[in-house]
């Protein structure tokens, strides 16, 4: 498996720069997270080993994930591009209650 603190995960900026399109992760840490951290840094395309016992035989079981792991893998990727989504740089409609009742009220 690949620690965390080699990921490089920066490279894929510096990769979708240097050659334009599209970049990719072959994740082969054993972390949930690292997927939505990559797509933060350019990633769109993902690859992780999936198993359903670590314990097979084979050096990738060791890393790959299982089903709740890949699941919550996914569901990490998905949030960090829809906290990534730009809308504007107006007040969203979510805050709108906040800033009727609020703003001002402190000074």
């Amino acid at each position: 498996p690949c620690p965390l603190e080699k990921m490089n995960l920066p490279r894929l900026q510096l990769l979708k720069n240097y050659f334009g399109g599209t970049v990719g992760l072959s994740d082969h840490s054993t972390s949930t997270l690292t997927g939505g951290f990559a797509f933060g840094y350019g990633a769109r395309v993902f690859e992780k080993h999936f198993t359903s016992n670590k314990e097979l035989a084979g050096r990738d079981n060791k890393f790959a994930l299982v089903e709740f792991e890949l699941v919550e893998y996914i569901e990490t990727i998905t949030g960090a591009s829809n906290a990534g989504m730009f809308h504007g740089a107006g007040a969203l409609d979510i805050e709108q209650d906040t800033i009727n009742q609020y703003r001002g009220r402190w000074g």
